[in-house]
């Protein structure tokens, strides 16, 4: 009986044994048991650094391992699995490239002992070394803000600053820029994902910006609730931040160099706008009607007849919204609708309308219901020009007003683009700046006559560049935009490829990577002229 137990004991030993033989042979790729001779070091045949091409992958073998035992498995991580993969099936390691980048690739046994390899994932064309196309040493004025580009190596790019405080750095994608804070030296360092690097020596001078910030919107300006007029600021360090005392009151975003204030409802708030160095300036915004004192087209003493109601008058000035009532609704009632309003007589007698605005400023209307009937037919008001009419910056040209009922008023709706005036029936607009208002005139019954104004040039917006243009990496031409209406923007679909800048008429385009973008170029009317620039 206890020779079958040995036996019996004999045979399960075996069947143990290969069993674990059996299984070594299983498992995924994040590790599987091996036998190995014990003793041997864990390796690879990878190199200590490796480089791999985007979308590729490498195949590596795994030896020794497990402490001295017979008996191992591996394992490999990636520090960033955006970048690289890896993957142990048995002995074998393959590491493969997601995206262009860097990253440290782990091998690891089951006894805790490891291996590093620096695995690096290009393309091809990342053959090229490491450059920008900002000179190896550079002298900038304070608060001067120059951009470069960056290519070659393997990106994506960082850039350091020796000292912040005299230049600080910022680096999108392959677009550098250098910004001088104070007088003094510093270290610009641009790397690549590999660890590549070049230095730019940059010198801050202790000359001061020779243009303090600024915008073309004045000190003060008015404007109706649910306008958004846009202004230019320049001058100064860009980038440009502004902030609104009152965000309920007016709101205010900026755009590059555009400016742009929204109208929300009636009050006062101030504009604060920003340079990058700290530099500020403001605008006080009042938003109402006009910046003169609430008044009514309709005149006082007023006479109504009983049953009859008045054409429609006017309020306007002070700060909307408006507020009508009557002293006597028995006598009289009245009905206001946004800026005008009716006055219907009920029955024979006195009462005053008094107009309100929403500071409490107020006119009052004396009114006498009497027994006969107001007439309502009035003819409507006109002027000689023409609907939309387009001027150049500095000229004055002069209409007729008529019909209606007189006296006339006019008024802006961008004093900064347009002024009007008039001097009996006589209209005279004046261009102030390129862009575009609307010049309204109004009789005393409250009927309007409108004209769209463009202030510009009669010529249409151009360029001297081609419709078609090709520059190489790192060319920057120069071109003239001329026609339509100053200001201009000019913007490009894919700064990756080509950047655009302005100054005044001047526009500089600069090849930054091999692609094709479009350049657009805007007057301030919303006018466009469309550059397609290919970089071989």
């Amino acid at each position: 009986m206890a020779k079958k137990i040995g036996i019996t004991k004999f045979a399960a030993a075996i069947c143990a044994v290969f069993t674990a033989l059996i299984l070594s042979g299983c498992g995924g790729g994040s590790g599987n048991t091996v036998l190995e001779s014990p003793g041997l070091a864990l390796s690879t045949t990878a190199s200590n650094t490796v480089t791999i091409d985007l979308g590729a992958s490498a195949a590596y073998t795994v030896n020794g391992g497990g402490g001295g035992s017979k008996f191992t498995s591996y394992t490999a991580t990636s520090s960033n699995i955006k970048i690289a993969t890896a993957v142990v099936d048995g002995t074998k390691l393959t590491i493969s490239g997601i995206s262009l980048g860097a990253v440290t690739v782990t091998v690891s046994d089951s006894k805790g002992a490891s291996v590093q390899i620096g695995v690096t994932i290009g393309t091809s064309a990342s053959a090229a070394a490491l450059y920008t196309t900002a000179p190896s040493a550079v002298t900038i004025a304070p608060g001067s803000a120059p951009v470069y580009a960056i290519a070659g190596g393997t990106e994506p790019y960082t850039v350091t600053s020796s000292d912040t405080s005299v230049a600080s750095v910022t680096v999108n994608q392959r677009t550098l820029v250098v910004t001088g804070v104070a007088p003094g030296s510093a270290k610009v360092v641009i790397f690549d994902a590999t660890g590549a690097s070049t230095t730019i020596s940059t010198t801050i001078s202790s000359a001061k910006v020779v243009t303090p910030l600024y915008t073309t919107a004045q000190n003060a300006i008015t404007i109706a609730p649910g306008a958004t007029p846009s202004y230019t600021i320049a001058g100064g360090a860009a980038p440009y931040t502004a902030t609104s005392s009152n965000s309920g009151v007016s709101t205010v975003s900026v755009s590059g160099g555009t400016l742009t204030i929204g109208g929300v409802v009636s009050g006062t708030s101030t504009i604060a706008i920003f340079d990058s160095l700290g530099s500020s300036t403001k605008v006080v915004v009042t938003v109402g009607a006009t910046g003169t004192a609430l008044y009514t087209t309709a005149p006082s003493p007023l006479t109504v007849g009983v049953g009859a109601t008045t054409y429609q008058y006017s309020i306007a000035g002070g700060f909307g919204p408006y507020i009508a009532n009557s002293s006597n609704v028995s006598v009289a009632m009245v009905s206001l609708n946004g800026s005008t309003f009716a006055i219907t007589g009920v029955t024979p007698g006195v009462a005053n309308i008094v107009l309100h605005d929403s500071t409490g400023g107020t006119v009052t209307i004396a009114l006498t219901i009497g027994s006969g009937t107001t007439p309502t037919t009035i003819a409507p008001v006109y002027t000689t020009a023409q609907n939309a009419i387009t001027i150049a910056a500095g000229a004055t040209p002069t209409y007729t007003v008529g019909g209606g009922i007189a006296p006339y008023t006019v008024s802006s709706g961008n004093v900064s683009v347009v002024t009007a005036a008039l001097s009996g029936n006589t209209l005279s607009v004046a261009g102030v700046s390129g862009g575009t208002a609307t010049v309204t005139v109004r009789d005393y019954s409250g009927t309007t006559s409108a004209i769209a104004v463009t202030v510009g040039s009669s010529t249409a917006l151009y360029t001297t560049a081609p419709s078609t243009v090709t520059i190489g990496v790192g060319s920057a031409p120069t071109y003239t935009i001329a026609g339509g209406a100053i200001p201009y923007n000019a913007v490009s679909s894919n700064t990756g490829v080509a950047t655009v800048a302005l100054a005044g008429s001047a526009m500089t385009i600069t090849g930054i990577a091999s692609g094709t973008a479009q350049i657009a170029v805007h007057d301030v009317t919303g006018a466009l002229v469309t550059i397609t620039v290919t970089v071989p």
